[in-house]
């Protein structure tokens, strides 16, 4: 059964056990080409930035002062770009240990 990971999981979680966990549900995933899957992350993180005409770091931002509510879309986002950042982070860390 796949691995289910709720936003409320990371709520009170530091920004490196955060990572640690998406690391964890990455590398237990199904492989896919790692190029292949920050694509397809951006590609839906694009979406949602033209959906709210706005960018994810000012969502992130005004999500964090209050100014946005937290929808179930908001929270979707959200999630997506945390897994693109651990991603492309557990890729910078395969490049320097192959290095």
């Amino acid at each position: 059964m796949p691995k289910v990971l709720k936003s409320s999981d990371l709520r009170g979680l530091t920004a490196a056990e955060k990572s640690k966990v998406f690391r964890a549900l990455l590398n237990s995933a199904k492989p896919v080409n790692s190029i292949q899957r920050i694509k397809i992350l951006r590609s839906q993180i694009f979406k949602y930035e033209q959906k709210y005409k706005m960018s994810t770091s000012k969502m992130l931002s005004q999500l964090c002062s209050g100014k946005l509510q937290e929808t179930k879309e908001i929270e979707k986002w959200s999630l997506k770009h945390m897994a693109l950042c651990a991603h492309e982070q557990n890729i910078s860390q395969q490049k320097k240990v192959t290095a």
